[in-house]
């Protein structure tokens, strides 16, 4: 699906927020909001006959766990902590809605420079 067409205003985040409380928001509200400080949206979960592999990276950039989905993703996230212009690192920090996508889609990885 096209999404370039459709602004900003189409646009909302569903995220966590300090109190534990689940919010859903315009984007445009959303701008400010430090990701990398509040509660991931979902859990990495694991399961017998899994097909990826699911590890939890202590990352040195903010002194905690950070859940991976599979290899590739713990991969990215180890090359991350060790840049030195990374100043945040967070697993499953929001999930974004648009018009079309009502289920929405959720990052694994996002990082703050």
């Amino acid at each position: 699906m096209d999404v370039g067409g459709l602004g900003q205003s189409a646009f909302e985040v569903g995220y966590v927020d300090e109190d534990r409380v689940r919010r859903r928001e315009a984007l445009a509200a959303c701008w400010t909001l430090r990701f990398e400080r509040l509660s991931p949206v979902r859990t990495v979960k694991s399961y017998k006959g899994q097909r990826s592999v699911t590890r939890d990276y202590w990352a040195a950039t903010t002194a905690g766990q950070l859940s991976c989905e599979s290899h590739l993703e713990r991969h990215h996230a180890m090359l991350m902590d060790f840049d030195p212009q990374v100043t945040g690192l967070v697993g499953q920090p929001f999930r974004l809605f648009w018009p079309g996508r009502p289920s929405g889609t959720r990052p694994g990885l996002l990082r703050s420079v």
